[in-house]
């Protein structure tokens, strides 16, 4: 019995060396960037009572939109991958619609950066998903009128094209019902492992399940193969 738990051990320690190896080759040794923000026109947010989920490009980019059909406009969203799938974690950043006062967009103010929404990403589900959370600022009082003027009195408007492209509807309301929540890896920013699978999810709405890419489970299977022969090889 001690044999069969020592050949178990040594198998699970070669499988898992070839998982690492495997994600480690896979990636590109620059941390992704990750640049969330807005948009318009992609498919539904909420799918089948789940989140929107993905897919890395087979080089390992990310270019993730889903449409605001949750009934209610988003403050609060996040992102998230496998950490498997992310080796070197990821550095997250705002576009210029969730972020406009901060240095690079055309309307940057320093004066002003309190109104932008923030980003922070942290590992969750046990050490197994990292994830990033977009937030909007709670430090609007006062401010929408000299922006919006007497649209601020109203009740969050439906999105449309115009809307969806205004950083002031994002910034004084949150993601409009019919506007996009992205997620998309910066170009030379680094990448994430080739096909491996996201989500986008909108506060309040379920994760769709997130799973090893094909690739990571045949070389786990392979890793777990050799049980038998190393059983045998035991006794």
């Amino acid at each position: 019995m001690e044999s069969i738990l020592k050949a178990l051990k040594i198998a699970l320690a070669a499988a898992a060396l070839i998982l690492t190896t495997t994600c480690a080759a896979r990636a590109d040794g620059i941390d992704p960037v990750l640049k969330m923000g807005g948009g318009g026109g992609s498919p539904g947010c909420l799918q089948n009572g789940v989140s929107f989920q993905g897919t890395a490009d087979n080089s390992g980019g990310i270019s993730g939109l889903c449409d605001n059909n949750t009934g209610a406009v988003i403050t609060r969203f996040s992102f998230g991958i496998l950490s498997s799938d992310a080796p070197g974690g990821i550095t997250a950043q705002l576009d210029c619609l969730l972020a406009p006062f901060q240095a690079g967009c055309p309307n940057a103010n320093s004066e002003e950066t309190f109104l932008d929404w923030t980003v922070s990403c942290t590992t969750a589900n046990g050490g197994s998903i990292d994830t990033c959370i977009a937030s909007r600022s709670d430090d609007l009082q006062g401010q929408c009128q000299q922006f919006l003027g007497s649209s601020c009195d109203e009740s969050a408007p439906e999105g449309d094209a115009e809307k969806c492209a205004d950083f002031r509807f994002y910034v004084f309301f949150g993601v409009l019902e019919g506007c996009d929540l992205s997620a998309n890896t910066v170009p030379e920013g680094g990448t994430f492992v080739p096909d491996a699978q996201f989500d986008i999810v909108p506060e309040g709405v379920t994760r769709a399940p997130l799973v090893p890419e094909p690739a990571s489970l045949s070389m786990l299977l392979l890793g777990l193969g050799g049980l038998p022969f190393l059983r045998r090889f035991a006794r």
